[in-house]
């Protein structure tokens, strides 16, 4: 949009589960300890605990809607806007636990697009983080976050840092192209305090037109 570039490779690779930064992640108890590795993962769950590290990548091309049509690429989803907000969100550190900074960055990325059907959440699967997101997003859609369904795919591939924001942006995609929303895993114990339109179960040919991704 901004004219620098006809079109752009970009997206997102991490391989973080090396022993120096497990070990500072361990050192600094960031992640959940569980005897069963399985369960380790439950977005917005009662049972959660803290997030566990994941690794992988998600890559995508970027252009003009023309120039896809063109070339007779498959077109999965169009970017419609964006916002970006600095804050450090770990417990650790200072979260803004209101949620009001991050509802103010979420209104801000779909004030053209108020028809949001789909949040591919942040959720780590942290007791705080979770809660928070949960209280920015009905900031966020007062009128309608009861009825916007809500995933985290966190619980399927770990907590990834440079490659988080791109397995999301891949999943939420798909799910505007096909209509699936990949359920929450390990969900079974709601707790009342993130009370959303949940994926409990897969969710398959839905009507997914507009897709938030809350990164």
């Amino acid at each position: 949009r901004s004219g620098q570039a006809d079109a752009v490779v970009c997206g997102g690779v991490d391989t973080p589960v090396t022993r120096m930064v497990l070990n500072a992640h361990c050192s600094a108890r960031m992640l959940t300890e569980t005897d069963d590795p399985q369960q380790a993962l439950m977005p917005f769950d009662r049972r959660r605990t803290k997030p566990a590290l994941g690794e992988g990548a998600a890559i995508f091309i970027v252009e003009e809607r023309e120039s896809a049509i063109a070339r007779r690429a498959r077109i999965y989803a169009e970017i419609g806007c964006f916002a970006q907000h600095s804050e450090n969100i770990n417990e650790i550190f200072m979260l803004d636990r209101s949620g009001e900074r991050w509802a103010r960055t979420l209104a801000s990325a779909v004030r053209s697009h108020s028809r949001v059907s789909h949040i591919n959440a942040h959720a780590p699967s942290d007791r705080v983080i979770d809660r928070t997101e949960v209280v920015a997003i009905k900031k966020a859609f007062p009128d309608s976050w009861k009825r916007i369904l809500v995933t985290s795919i966190k619980g399927n591939v770990g907590s990834g840092m440079t490659s988080a924001s791109a397995q999301q942006i891949a999943s939420a995609a798909m799910s505007v192209h096909t209509g699936d929303v990949p359920p929450i895993c390990n969900y079974s114990e709601p707790d009342p305090d993130c009370d959303l339109n949940l994926a409990a179960k897969p969710v398959r040919g839905g009507n997914i037109t507009t897709a938030l991704v809350n990164s």
